[in-house]
């Protein structure tokens, strides 16, 4: 009989920081469920409608006492994979750097850095994930001679519910009416508020589900925003079958994190903001790809030319199926089971120092 393995994913997530690290991290959790193991997520700071749809997946949470990022919180998570006799560690924060890699290597259960933005001054560990498309070796000299590197979309970490979408063809109608805004778990400067104004701009034959996460603090004042426009503009919140939203509509309004991959996977044009600044790589290599309209900033950006980016959009069906090509091709929802294949193979294999994208 095969004795299941433990995977330890160590994430955090909050209205200031979101809940991307997380939601990918439990992408990766589903994948290595597959085959019937175990999966632990240890945290610092959790929202409440997060944890509960964790633990809805099958997912142990342990909550850690020691500040985020610390050597101390190096430790605690240290013992909890040694005391549960985790097979792999996962990482996925701007919290962790060069230190606490070098902390949890003072252990023998194998680390996974999940990565965006090559921010840590050394990689200590045995694999590093990018899923982006700015990633590059070149990023990653500074790093152990035997860590391997999984970069780009094809290891883009996305949930079950996108990769039921495989082989599914896009619908390009010559004029789009349906809209889906989608700015994040917690979208914390409530660009959300502005893009609905723009949505109140448009004719009445333009429909849009709105969705906001568990951690958004604006509930209240967005549902003032639609009020008396609910047949048209719906406010949809903690959204699980984000899948089938996206195949839904005929444009998003999006932010410019994982939400890009996801996108891409179901063939969705979008007009994506920058809503913080590690954000800022992924909009502009999307942009140049022609997979997305770039909108900036939230700030930099009026209502009004809000409202006419998305119009010309809808209006425009060779630009869109153009965009829903471009995102098919190059992501097809199977990179959380290669980034789990990956993980499995290397329990056996000497040579880790290859780059895979």
């Amino acid at each position: 009989m095969t004795v299941p393995q433990t995977l330890l994913l160590r994430a955090d997530a909050s209205v200031r920081m979101g809940t991307g690290h997380v939601m990918r991290c439990l992408a990766l959790a589903q994948a290595w469920r597959d085959n019937g193991d175990g999966v632990i997520l240890a945290s610092t700071e959790l929202p409440a409608p997060l944890r509960d749809r964790l633990q809805a997946e099958g997912i142990e949470l342990a909550t850690l006492k020691q500040k985020a990022g610390s050597d101390a919180d190096a430790q605690e998570t240290a013992a909890l994979a040694s005391r549960r006799g985790a097979a792999w560690m996962v990482l996925d924060g701007y919290q962790f750097g060069t230190a606490y890699h070098e902390r949890l290597n003072q252990g023998r259960v194998p680390l996974l850095v999940v990565d965006d933005l090559a921010h840590a001054e050394f990689y200590c560990c045995d694999i590093v994930l990018n899923q982006n498309l700015h990633a590059h070796e070149s990023r990653y000299r500074q790093r152990r001679a035997d860590t391997r590197l999984l970069l780009g979309p094809r290891y883009a970490l996305l949930r079950h519910e996108f990769r039921a979408y495989a082989g599914w063809t896009r619908p390009i109608p010559a004029r789009g009416r349906k809209v889906l805004v989608t700015l994040g778990g917690s979208d914390p400067d409530n660009a959300t508020a502005k893009v609905v104004r723009a949505l109140r701009q448009l004719g009445p034959e333009i429909e849009a589900d709105i969705v906001i996460g568990g951690a958004n603090p604006y509930r209240q004042q967005l549902e003032a925003l639609v009020h008396g426009h609910e047949t048209r503009l719906r406010l949809r919140r903690n959204v699980a079958a984000m899948a089938e939203r996206m195949a839904w509509a005929d444009v998003a309004m999006a932010a410019g994190g994982t939400t890009s991959w996801e996108r891409a996977c179901l063939g969705l044009p979008g007009l994506v903001f920058e809503l913080a600044d590690n954000q800022r790589d992924i909009v502009e290599t999307i942009a140049k790809r022609e997979l997305c309209v770039a909108l900036g900033r939230p700030e930099s950006i009026s209502v009004d030319e809000i409202a006419r980016a998305l119009d010309a959009l809808l209006k425009n069906p060779e630009r869109r199926a153009a965009m829903a090509r471009r995102g098919a091709e190059l992501v097809d929802g199977q990179g959380s089971l290669r980034v789990v294949t990956a993980l499995r193979g290397m329990q056996g294999d000497s040579d880790a120092s290859s780059v895979s994208r």
